[in-house]
């Protein structure tokens, strides 16, 4: 059984710096899937850097990255406790391109979070209702979304993070990327950013635009119990 911590969880959302590369994913040979670049193994030394760093400034860490796991490469946001424990989300619901080089995950991931019980959600997952609506039946209090959306597309990221808030009436935390990356089609070379924080009723607490920068709200539980009982949502803890 999950308890729910009595105070309100105060959340310092990081957008990522810019990256710049001119073959996001990238092999030496176009039809090569052996060898994704750049790729992570979680048990690495950026992530043992990760891990040491929320256990010292004991701050919870969000980090994707296309995860190397034996021979398949996965979209993987990974979730670090301010203690240093590390859980991966790998992600369900491929978009486009991804799905010629990356495995799909199997499991939704919850975790506890000074937000509550949270679903780890990233990108094009944002946009599936059942998804959602499973992570209700699991009693979720937060949705942590990241995303790296083109700019054109910036309108509907917005959307469908008020939209996951409603239909759960949960608080949504949705970082986006920042940046631009070089490809051929010139619509989709710039990352929407957009960063933002929705509270259980659907209204944006705090958002950001496209530049890298940082944005702090609380999460206060006790909004989340009153938009609950208007609507009259009732959500297990088990």
């Amino acid at each position: 059984m999950w308890t729910r911590p009595s105070l309100p969880a105060k959340l310092r959302w990081q957008t990522s710096p810019p990256r710049r590369t001119s073959r996001p994913w990238s092999t030496d040979s176009p039809t090569s899937t052996t060898e994704l670049k750049p790729s992570l193994a979680l048990e690495s030394p950026i992530f043992d850097r990760l891990r040491a760093h929320a256990d010292e400034t004991e701050t919870a860490v969000l980090v994707g990255c296309i995860e190397q796991r034996g021979g398949e490469y996965h979209n993987t946001p990974a979730y670090i406790t301010p203690g240093g424990e590390l859980t991966p989300y790998r992600k369900r619901n491929l978009w486009g391109s991804e799905s010629e080089r990356l495995t799909p995950g199997e499991e939704r991931v919850v975790v506890d979070t000074p937000a509550g019980r949270t679903g780890l959600l990233t990108c094009y997952d944002l946009n599936f209702v059942h998804e959602s609506a499973a992570f209700l039946d699991a009693g979720v209090d937060a949705l942590f979304v990241s995303g790296a959306w083109p700019s054109t597309h910036a309108a509907n990221w917005r959307l469908l993070a008020r939209a996951r808030a409603l239909d759960g009436v949960r608080w949504v935390v949705a970082c986006g990327r920042t940046g631009r990356k070089e490809v051929a089609d010139a619509r989709l070379s710039e990352y929407a950013g957009r960063s933002l924080v929705v509270r259980p009723d659907g209204v944006v607490a705090g958002e950001l635009a496209y530049e890298p920068d940082t944005l702090v709200r609380t999460l206060d539980t006790g909004v989340l119990d009153s938009q609950r009982d208007i609507v009259g949502v009732s959500v297990s803890s088990e």
